[in-house]
């Protein structure tokens, strides 16, 4: 068992005092009015949570339907699917973020829209879901957004347009109900043992002050790297991608499923064994950003910020705080990889005025293709398959997988330690849907891009990494594939960037890449295959002056990449 120490008492004041009444469930009242404490003190207070935030960066718009919970005063008795053309646009809601599991309950689709519309049949909708719709009433509101009630699943026109709003869908919201840890049998509430989740005071030999003391808190250490900014257990839910971006985008989140209710709002983070805030001890984590906080950071309006210097903050916020751990976020259909983004890069680029590519931001092109996968294999230690195609090969949504990127691509051409730097000739992006296009989103690209190309030459299982040639890599770090290919594939070296790190060593990298090969008739037909490049992995070369390098004798040329 490990233990989470404070020597702040656990009713340290906020506004006023706070002291959570744990009880044997999760749905008891004294549980629903710290929830409602925590709502009413965040709505009350001028925080970064404000409404005032949403207006700097998506429109005042209510989602195309909501469901509507009838009932008397806390209690709900019906709910129906209610369209909101009728509604003001300033019309309070919540919202829900869950997991399907398997997806067997009840769901909007076009042959029940009349039926939802008159009245939704209490007894086919999963436990989650009824207990969404209770907190909801009892937290004083009218109305939810639930995506499987609120968008027709059979209708991919429907679907395209609302995915599309997402970012104002959970950013106008007033507050977002997570039901995490919950399978959707399981429900939102849960009982439990009240005295192994409260901390306790342990006291010392001193006499003169009662109060004083350690106070303990039980908690787990698991997947603490996945999401540093918790201090209490980390939440399966927030593995999910959709739901990542459903937690930044929405001003506050009550998380439900688990032993204890916890609050996360944009400036203040709680929990029934610390309703006053989370301890103010280091604990370690001081170099992570909390992603609310990050994200608010970034529609956060800026004085006298240059517009160098704006993108620069973004970047390192986008890969420190959202980055690496969207990238390994699960997804039912991997093909909505870019798709569960969009609202989070929609915000950043409506902020910022910087170009997104297919997951890469044009303003730091070419040394974004330096991103890396962070369990990637060197030649010959195992074999990858290619995924089926969800986006170009220079992208990373083309493989699953963390990833992490080379922060070198903050670097600027002009500084004194670049001896090269490559340039974007032209890039190509090609959306999915013309009509209904949705950010990121891409059914093919090409990007051209300058450098210098050698043959690499790949070990057999036999030899070892110190093998003799100069097209041969010298250690299994200089080289991370995404994918392998057959051994009788000619992978090549382009070196993107070469730098001087010292006086007496010099570093190039770069792409590993292979030439394109048309799997279909129609990419045979198609002129942008023909002498292209497929993004295979990453290189990083360092090497003593005097020494030599493959890229010696070699002129600058181009290439293009799909």
């Amino acid at each position: 068992m490990h233990l989470l120490m404070s020597s702040e008492p656990h009713t340290a004041p906020i506004q006023e005092e706070v002291d959570a009444q744990l009880a044997f469930s999760t749905e008891s009242d004294a549980t629903i009015s710290l929830a409602d404490k925590w709502l009413r003190d965040c709505i009350a207070q001028d925080t970064a949570c404000a409404g005032e935030r949403q207006s700097a960066v998506w429109d005042k718009a209510l989602p195309a339907r909501l469901i509507c919970v009838d009932g008397e005063g806390s209690s709900w008795q019906s709910a129906r699917v209610v369209e909101t053309n009728r509604l003001s646009s300033n019309t309070p809601y919540l919202t829900l973020s869950h997991s399907w599991g398997d997806g067997k309950f009840l769901k909007l689709l076009s042959t029940n829209t009349t039926q939802l519309y008159s009245s939704i049949p209490v007894d086919q909708l999963s436990k989650t879901h009824r207990d969404a719709l209770s907190i909801t009433r009892r937290l004083g509101y009218r109305y939810i957004w639930i995506d499987s009630l609120c968008i027709i699943q059979d209708s991919n026109d429907d679907w395209r347009s609302q995915s599309a709003q997402m970012a104002s869908i959970y950013g106008n919201s007033t507050c977002n109900i997570a039901a995490e840890n919950a399978s959707e049998s399981g429900g939102c509430f849960i009982r439990r043992n009240p005295l192994m989740q409260r901390p306790c005071q342990l006291t010392h030999s001193s006499d003169l002050d009662p109060a004083e003391g350690v106070y303990a808190h039980r908690y787990h250490t698991a997947n603490w790297s996945a999401f540093p900014e918790y201090y209490y257990s980390p939440l399966s839910l927030l593995t999910r991608a959709w739901v990542q971006q459903e937690r930044i985008l929405s001003p506050r989140v009550l998380y439900f499923g688990g032993p204890e209710i916890h609050w996360e709002c944009c400036s203040f983070q709680a929990s029934e064994a610390w309703p006053n805030g989370s301890p103010s001890q280091d604990h370690g984590f001081d170099e992570f950003y909390p992603l609310k906080a990050a994200f608010e950071s970034l529609i956060t309006p800026f004085t006298n910020w240059g517009r160098d210097e704006l993108n620069r903050f973004v970047y390192e916020l986008w890969h420190h705080g959202v980055f690496r751990e969207y990238t390994a976020a699960d997804l039912t259909f991997e093909k909505d990889r870019l798709v569960a983004l969009a609202g989070i890069v929609g915000v950043i680029q409506r902020r910022t005025g910087m170009t997104y590519v297919a997951g890469l931001w044009k303003e730091f092109l070419p040394m974004e293709l330096m991103w890396r996968k962070m369990d990637a294999p060197v030649p010959a230690q195992k074999h990858l398959e290619p995924l089926p195609w969800k986006a170009p090969t220079w992208s990373w949504a083309s493989v699953k997988g963390r990833k992490r990127f080379d922060l070198s691509a903050l670097q600027k051409p002009e500084d004194d330690n670049i001896l090269y730097c490559s340039r974007i000739l032209k890039y190509v992006i090609e959306p999915l849907d013309v009509a209904q296009p949705i950010l990121g989103e891409v059914s093919g690209g090409t990007i051209t891009v300058t450098g210098f190309l050698a043959p690499l030459v790949r070990p057999s299982p036999a030899e070892t990494m110190e093998a003799d040639g100069p097209n041969r890599f010298k250690k299994p770090k200089d080289i991370a594939l995404d994918i392998d290919l057959p051994p009788s594939t000619q992978l090549f070296y382009f070196c993107l960037m070469k730098t001087r790190d010292n006086e007496t060593t010099l570093t190039n990298k770069g792409l590993v890449i292979a030439k394109a090969v048309a799997e279909t008739e129609e990419q045979k037909d198609g002129a942008k295959y023909a002498g292209s490049y497929i993004r295979v992995g990453v290189f990083v070369s360092s090497f003593k002056s005097g020494m030599g390098s493959v890229f010696d004798g070699v002129d600058e040329t181009s290439v293009t990449i799909c």
